[in-house]
């Protein structure tokens, strides 16, 4: 690995570190249209969220779709699910 993607990697754990430090249990309220992205984006519908990280897990190197919450249930419940996975992943090669 280049030097600049080796800084890039320690600049993507020092802002995941941040951001997971930051994290509180009580989540704001999505907006209409970042709900509405959500439902586009992610098929909570037909893929578990273990499938999902599965297929585009290491993609998603700033998944901040968790932050919120949606009015959907199951949306709201498939996003979490899918915040928790990339988490539990990542602390898993990382530690």
């Amino acid at each position: 690995m280049s030097s600049r993607g080796q800084r890039l990697d320690r600049l993507t754990q020092r802002w995941r570190e941040r951001h997971d430090a930051r994290r509180g249990p009580d989540r704001p309220r999505a907006s209409g249209g970042r709900e509405a992205l959500a439902r586009r984006h992610f098929p909570y519908r037909e893929q578990t969220p273990a499938e999902y990280a599965d297929a585009h897990g290491t993609d998603m190197i700033g998944f901040t779709y968790d932050e919120e919450s949606y009015g959907d249930v199951d949306l709201d419940a498939w996003i979490v699910e899918l915040g928790r996975i990339l988490r539990e992943r990542r602390d898993a090669t990382d530690g």
